[in-house]
């Protein structure tokens, strides 16, 4: 049995151009499309997710396509909290 949780979070955005994808989850990373579309924020907030998921024994993917957006994958270990008496 597949003990984990499996949450696909959509953007049907621009995309990322797949060379600059493994820096999407680095700190402080803003991320320049092909086309010039600048990513905004300060980059905080993927590797602050990353973070989380992985203090909870999880990981974070994504799978991303210029001009045809994103999604982001978190995949959690679902812990069986019940106990038989």
């Amino acid at each position: 049995v597949d003990k984990t949780l499996h949450l696909d979070i959509t953007d049907p955005g621009i995309g990322f151009p797949m060379e600059r994808q493994v820096e999407l989850f680095k700190p402080f990373t803003r991320i320049e499309t092909a086309k010039g579309h600048l990513f905004g924020g300060v980059g905080l907030g993927l590797p602050i997710a990353k973070h989380v998921v992985e203090l909870h024994n999880g990981h974070i993917q994504v799978q991303s396509e210029e001009d045809k957006g994103s999604t982001f994958t978190i995949v959690l270990p679902i812990e069986d909290r019940l106990q038989k008496s």
